[in-house]
């Protein structure tokens, strides 16, 4: 698994905005990617508090990929 953060939170010269992150995981069972993503915002917001975040989640069985998946990879930070 890998994950990037990316966008306006990642550039010192931007401020606020949302969390902005992409996970990419060789998890096949789309059901078990949807809970692991609500179970990371969930604890993410717990610890964060409330604020925006951006799941962006690529996986094997995936049909599209939109361009901002190669975007967030080439411009993000992998955590």
């Amino acid at each position: 698994m890998h994950k990037y953060a990316f966008g306006s939170r990642v550039d010192d010269s931007k401020r606020g905005g949302d969390i902005d992150l992409l996970i990419t995981t060789r998890e096949r069972d789309v059901s078990a990617i949807m809970r692991a993503e609500i179970a990371l915002i969930t604890k993410l917001q717990m610890k964060l508090g409330e604020q925006k975040i951006d799941v962006l989640l690529d996986y094997p069985t995936r049909k599209e990929r939109p361009p901002i998946f190669q975007i967030a990879q080439q411009t993000g930070i992998l955590l």
